[in-house]
């Protein structure tokens, strides 16, 4: 671009003025052009700061959803863990309970039927002493009344205990049917906590598989 008046300039010139005309416009345009890489190399060092914000604020929300993610899955685990040991101290605690009344049971039915068996000696002893005391004529009246009064008592007791046992039969046939239960409990927390540790897994793999994403981004 020539300045206006520039051409009479060049044309009323001396050879030596010509020359330093000439030289000057040669640095004017290398500068121009120089100016112009300059301002084409800023424009394109504005655009990729442009992309690296972008990559940059992407990458921000991709680490904050990971780091949500590990949160929840981390906490997923924790509550997982705590269920399981909680569901298996219960069980331990209706275990030994169930066990310590099935073993109460057994020990009643255990002094019930000695007790059961002393008396129906007894009772066996008392009848024979009864037909003895009738066969011998010799005895009074008296004598058989007591016989009779202590066979009948003999009798209640004996049907008191027969009646106790029952009930010691039927509390322990509830603490075997308790305990059958809770052994299908246990089979049932078992496979819930195979179930948690599978889902455990597989959170792990898709955490595992969203870092590889984001590091290889």
């Amino acid at each position: 671009i020539i300045e206006q008046g520039m051409i009479s300039r060049i044309i009323e010139a001396k050879p030596e003025e010509l020359r330093l005309f000439l030289e000057e416009a040669a640095g004017v345009t290398k500068y121009k052009e120089r100016r112009r890489e300059t301002e084409n190399r800023l424009e394109d060092t504005r655009e990729n700061l442009i992309r690296l914000q972008d990559i940059r604020s992407e990458l921000d929300a991709q680490i904050e959803r990971l780091g949500a993610q590990a949160e929840v899955a981390s906490r997923y685990r924790q509550l997982q863990q705590e269920h399981a040991e909680a569901q298996s101290l219960l069980w331990l605690l209706k275990r030994n309970e169930a066990r310590a009344e099935r073993e109460r049971a057994l020990r009643e039915v255990e002094k019930l039927t000695a007790r059961l068996d002393s008396e129906t000696a007894r009772l066996r002893q008392l009848e024979s002493d009864l037909e003895t005391a009738r066969s011998q004529h010799y005895r009074s009246s008296d004598g058989m009344h007591e016989a009779q009064s202590a066979m009948y008592a003999a009798n209640a007791e004996v049907a008191r205990c027969e009646e106790e046992i029952a009930r010691a039969r039927t509390r322990r046939g509830e603490l075997e049917t308790r305990l059958s239960r809770l052994g299908s409990e246990q089979e049932q927390w078992r496979a819930r906590f195979d179930a948690a540790a599978l889902d455990r897994s597989r959170w792990s793999a898709l955490l595992e598989n969203a870092r590889n994403r984001a590091q290889s981004a």
